[in-house]
């Protein structure tokens, strides 16, 4: 038994061996087979036709023949070629009489060669063979020129901005070269004298007079004037006069001053200038007294109107809505009826009397026309509104820092709405089908000094263990 590989190129195989049919119908594929008492049987597709056979070439002597070598073992047998085409039978000659053998005689010379039969079809394809080593890899090639540019891609997100870094302290700020101003100009020098005028130049030749017309009619329509004569050269320029004398300096920036302070007008008088703090101290507003009635200084006003120009101030109350919940600040100085002055809204105001407080006392709107109290707002009914806090106690020269914030009542509150004049016993309730808080009541609410025998839903009632100046509102409980 021996062993034989089959391998498939390009066309579809069919190998039967021993009876058994093998078919390889992928190309470069292989398969061993084992040959028992050589029976094979190949199958090729259909081989394309025989070309033209070539003329035999001449036999070459036979070389003398070598040593026969061991006999190897017997290879596999090929496909039996198809056998030529038999020659004809020469006619049989008469047998002559056998005579004794002679001795061999020298070989004649060989024939010549017969026609070479057909080729019989090609075996099948030998095993193939090792593959050989990779060659050594080439140099590389010379870079190809670059290729166009893409389109630029989408912008990423933009990342997160990193907290901003502490701001540096403030160098300070050299001191500004004062601005002198501007003299006044001087008077204009007087005019020089004109130059003489240059000599007339020479009159042209009067031209032939024409031939005298005939006499018209009388008219009184002038005759037409001759032509003007050549302009005369202009004579040289005179020259110029002395300039005048420089004007006064005139006044420049106002003496003093410090680093950082700024000029700043004191009046409509002309150059009548100071030097003042480059910050507000103050935040105050101007505005008329329309009273009837002089207000003094440090007077809580608030704005009652207007005459089209100015802000008209009256003394705040917080006895009403209407004259404290428009609090605009106090005066900075006494103002008398019809006069103009300024209203300090926020910021220190000197000059006032608070020996009756201590400082960081809040200073609140009084129930007593355009004057404030220390310390509490009055009681309700009363409006709280804050005015600021006392800086300095003093009763001449106390301070006190303005800062009007005005209270709230319950029907100035975002998100409520409760009728103008609410019912004894009402409460307030949440509606969430308007959203709002409301007046509203409480089935079975009822108030009594004592707790019921029986406490049911909204029944109220007062601790009777606390004493009747003690009660408010955190003495009523809902059971």
């Amino acid at each position: 038994m021996s062993q034989s590989n089959v391998y498939v190129t390009e066309q579809v195989v069919q190998v039967i061996v021993n009876g058994q049919e093998n078919v390889l119908s992928e190309p470069n594929s292989e398969i061993s087979v084992n040959v028992v008492e050589q029976q094979v049987a190949v199958s090729v597709g259909e081989i394309g036709p025989q070309g033209n056979i070539g003329p035999a070439g001449p036999t070459g002597p036979t070389g003398t023949q070598g040593i026969q070598g061991v006999t190897g073992p017997t290879g596999s047998t090929g496909a039996t070629g198809s056998t030529g085409p038999t020659g004809p039978t020469g006619s049989t000659g008469p047998t002559g009489a056998t005579g004794s053998t002679g001795a061999t005689g020298d070989t004649g010379a060989t024939g010549p060669t017969g026609a070479t039969g057909p080729t019989g079809s090609q075996g099948i394809q030998g095993i193939q063979g090792v593959t050989g080593p990779t060659g050594a890899t080439g140099s590389t090639g010379a870079t190809g020129p670059t290729g166009p540019q893409g389109d630029q891609g989408i912008q990423g997100i933009q990342g997160v901005t990193g907290a901003t870094g502490a701001t540096g302290s403030t160098g300070p700020t050299g001191p500004t070269g004062s601005t002198g101003a501007t003299g006044s100009t001087g008077p204009t020098g007087a005019t020089g004298d004109t130059g003489p005028i240059g000599p007339t130049g020479p009159t042209g030749a009067t031209g032939p007079t024409g031939p005298t017309g005939a006499t018209g009619a009388d008219s009184t329509v002038p005759g037409p004037t001759g032509p003007a004569g050549v302009t005369g050269a202009t004579g040289p320029t005179g020259s110029t006069g002395a300039t005048g004398a420089t004007g006064a300096t005139g006044p420049g920036v106002a003496a003093g001053g410090t680093a950082g302070q700024i000029l700043s007008k004191i009046d409509a008088t002309d150059y009548n200038t100071t030097w003042i703090d480059n910050f507000a101290g103050q935040v105050k507003h101007i505005v008329k007294n329309n009273s009837g009635s002089t207000m003094p200084k440090g007077s809580v006003v608030y704005v009652s109107g207007s005459d089209g120009t100015n802000m008209n101030v009256s003394l705040s109350d917080a006895d009403s809505e209407a004259t404290s919940s428009k609090t605009m600040g106090l005066l900075e100085a006494a103002l008398t009826t019809g006069s103009h002055g300024y209203v300090i809204t926020e910021g220190l105001l000197a000059g006032l009397d608070t020996s009756a407080a201590t400082a960081g006392q809040a200073v609140w709107l009084s129930s007593t026309a355009g004057q404030f109290v220390f310390g509490s707002p009055p009681a309700e009914p009363a409006h709280a509104v804050y005015l600021g806090v006392v800086t300095r106690v003093q009763s001449v020269n106390g301070e006190i820092f303005i800062k009007v914030q005005n209270g709230f009542e319950l029907d100035e509150l975002h998100g409520v709405s409760i009728p103008t004049t609410p019912n004894d016993n009402q409460v307030l309730q949440y509606d969430s089908a308007t959203g709002l808080w409301g007046a509203g009541t409480v089935a079975g609410a009822v108030y009594q000094p004592s707790a019921p025998s029986s406490p049911q839903n909204g029944d109220i009632w007062i601790d009777s263990d606390a004493p009747a100046a003690a009660i408010n509102t955190n003495d009523f409980v809902l059971k």
